[in-house]
């Protein structure tokens, strides 16, 4: 009989170690799951941007980089980057690199993105094509982007 209950706290502790490793891992930073990342063209550098601050969480949803509320309430923002700036996968973690291929956010990461909330019209004029039908709004045109350490 203590076999028996030796074997079950050997299984369970096994089993609870498992779903630790699985549910630690972040399934959705991998490089196919970034399916789209809206890029402004190079032409569009030195446009006026709009001058507002928006501090949140990097998150990926549906394949998308949003800028969530750090209070939870409201929507977050679809971002739509620099130009030069892109993304990469190291580590099954996503970076978002400058035109410099510095990082300056990770997924997960509070940051702060200078720049303010544009209609689709105007996302689509400057990063040259129209929205995947999979991209709702609000869209954020960003300026910069800070980490908040």
């Amino acid at each position: 009989m203590k076999k028996k209950y030796a074997l079950l706290l050997v299984l369970t502790i096994i089993l609870v170690a498992i779903l630790a490793i699985a549910c630690s891992n972040n399934s959705t930073s991998t490089l196919s799951s970034v399916s789209f990342f809206p890029v402004q063209l190079n032409k569009y550098a030195k446009e006026a941007y709009p001058s507002a601050l928006a501090t949140g969480i990097l998150e990926l949803d549906d394949g998308h980089l949003r800028l969530k509320p750090i209070t939870g309430i409201g929507d977050s923002n679809l971002l739509i980057w620099p130009p030069g700036f892109s993304v990469h996968i190291q580590d099954n973690t996503i970076h978002i690199l400058n035109k410099d291929g510095n990082t300056v956010a990770l997924v997960g990461d509070k940051i702060k993105a200078g720049g303010g909330q544009v209609p689709a019209e105007i996302v689509e004029k400057y990063i040259g094509q129209s929205l995947p039908d999979n991209c709702p709004g609000p869209y954020w045109l960003v300026s910069e982007v800070v980490t908040d350490e």
